[in-house]
């Protein structure tokens, strides 16, 4: 134990000295200028790559239209006029010796000509604000620099929200130069620092796929052109978790409104009582899903899927209101005009569910509607589901083809 300790003071120590020397050694030239490019007097293009380390994700907000990343955000570029110093101080100075690169501590970062790049669509970044602003940077043998830095970006994100919440949304986080056009500073992707977090899958309602997809597109400015970056982050909606929560409740009101069929005609209370529950309830599961989830003002297919429901609920309470009409009128029609029923009737029988007749135009029983509608209405909803599913799967698979 007493020598691990032992040696990490040793190393300790060695470091310090590294950065003392370091500060000593590492001085910039007379005629270097930090505000200056690299290539100012070559008059040739800088070129910075840039690179793209996706650490964490979330919230991705459908309310805000924002996506927040947690990333490692890293310039590399070849500053020529430092190439003599750090010859000098990697190869000269013994303690440094073997070394290909060194940190650049302090106020050395302020001294040193960095690129002007700026996140397109930025909403919010950490402080700093200025994404140039580095915490790490290294100086190489050969005079290349590279700047990385954490920083948390809320980006905007646009979203196309009617096929929730069979959706997948697209965010883009994109980059570009404010200062120089493309005639005096060139980006480009640094592939070998382009990907996300090896345990970064999902957040709380997406799952992330891990193919990025990164483009680069070239925009003209008065001021000449300018290259633009972006990474593009494809989201996959949980769809199991709106299984529960929205499908299954919704599905089982409307089952629960049917019982009404089954409930004799006379005990109204009954019924009606148990068809407006089921439309209170259904649309209280309406309000509920409108607040708890995505609150835009797009109409969204899941919507459309409650409000079909709903009608189905709402058709219940039609279907009672009819059947109860028409038991009236049947009896009224049954005990004042048997002058008039014994002239149309063609067939007449008395059963112990109730009495029926047929006239020559129309057909009535007092229990026909309530049969028909045991078989109409789990008919019509099953047609509507299976509908709804072959819509939902070949969103599905036009999402994974796209």
């Amino acid at each position: 134990m007493h020598q691990v300790f032992h040696k990490i003071e040793v190393h300790f120590l060695l470091e310090l000295a590294v950065c003392i020397v370091g500060y000593c050694n590492l001085m910039l030239p007379d005629d270097y200028e930090k505000t200056m490019r690299p290539s100012f007097s070559s008059n040739e293009s800088d070129v910075v790559k840039i690179g793209l380390y996706i650490y964490k994700i979330g919230p991705v907000s459908e309310t805000s239209m924002s996506m927040t990343t947690d990333v490692y955000f890293r310039q590399l570029w070849n500053d020529p006029r430092l190439k003599r110093v750090t010859e000098n101080f990697l190869k000269d100075t013994s303690m440094n010796k073997g070394l290909d690169e060194v940190n650049i501590k302090g106020n050395y970062k302020e001294d040193i000509w960095k690129p002007n790049i700026y996140v397109v669509d930025s909403l919010q970044e950490s402080s700093p604000y200025e994404i140039s602003n580095s915490d790490l940077l290294m100086l190489s043998k050969d005079a290349t620099l590279t700047s990385s830095k954490r920083v948390i970006l809320t980006t905007r994100c646009p979203m196309y929200l009617f096929y929730f919440p069979l959706d997948s949304q697209r965010c883009k986080i994109c980059f570009q130069s404010y200062e120089y056009s493309d005639n005096l500073q060139r980006i480009e992707w640094d592939l070998d620092i382009l990907t996300l977090g090896k345990d970064l899958k999902s957040t709380a309602t997406f799952n992330i796929d891990r193919n990025l997809k990164k483009s680069t597109t070239v925009e003209a400015w008065p001021r000449g052109n300018f290259t633009k970056l972006c990474v593009e982050i494809t989201f996959n909606r949980k769809f199991p978790l709106y299984i529960v929560t929205m499908f299954l409740p919704s599905i089982a009101l409307v089952v629960l409104s049917w019982v009404s069929f089954w409930i004799d005609k006379s005990a109204v209370p009954a019924r009606a009582g148990l068809t407006i529950t089921t439309i209170l309830a259904q649309i209280t599961l309406i309000t509920g899903i409108a607040n708890k989830f995505p609150g835009v003002a797009d109409l969204k297919l899941g919507d459309v899927y409650m409000i079909v429901n709903f009608f189905f609920v709402f058709g219940s309470l039609i279907e009672f209101a009819i059947v109860n009409n028409t038991k009236k009128k049947t009896c009224e029609v049954h005990l004042s005009q048997k002058s008039y029923l014994s002239e149309n009737i063609a067939i007449a029988h008395q059963y112990n569910t109730g009495i029926w007749f047929r006239c020559k135009k129309y057909w009535c029983n007092d229990r026909d509607l309530d049969n028909v509608s045991k078989i109409l209405f789990p008919s019509a909803f099953l047609v509507w589901n299976i509908l709804f599913v072959l819509v939902g799967l070949s969103i599905t698979n036009f999402r994974k083809v796209e």
